[in-house]
């Protein structure tokens, strides 16, 4: 949920007027919500990487290909949950945007512990 979390970010942002700053700079609108997606990838690939580290000490045994593959899926999976927290941070205002989210994934438990300013 932290990927949706960094995604659900932009409303603060719109919130405090730093879009509005953001519109008189020559940046592209696409280079900032790539900017944003590609940040939010990168802190899924910390969590993915912590998860995959703990596994060997779990007692989990793969062949390396599939310790490789299966956590490049996940990553690429964790995608999905970047634009979902975009698309909540553009389309919500400030107030509601972790409230959402977690009303949208009902089955996840730890969705109710996203942190709203």
């Amino acid at each position: 949920m932290t990927t949706t979390g960094a995604g659900a970010a932009v409303s603060t942002e719109r919130a405090t007027g730093w879009s509005r700053q953001l519109r008189l700079t020559p940046l592209r609108p696409v280079a900032y919500i790539t900017a944003k997606a590609i940040v939010g990838m990168l802190i899924s690939a910390g969590a993915v990487g912590v998860v995959y580290a703990c596994g060997p000490f779990r007692h989990a045994r793969m062949p390396a290909d599939a310790w490789a593959s299966t956590a490049l899926i996940v990553w690429l999976g964790s995608l999905v949950f970047v634009a979902f927290g975009l698309f909540i941070g553009y389309v919500l205002p400030r107030t509601t945007p972790c409230r959402s989210s977690a009303r949208s994934w009902p089955s996840w438990p730890s969705s109710a512990a996203c942190s709203c300013p």
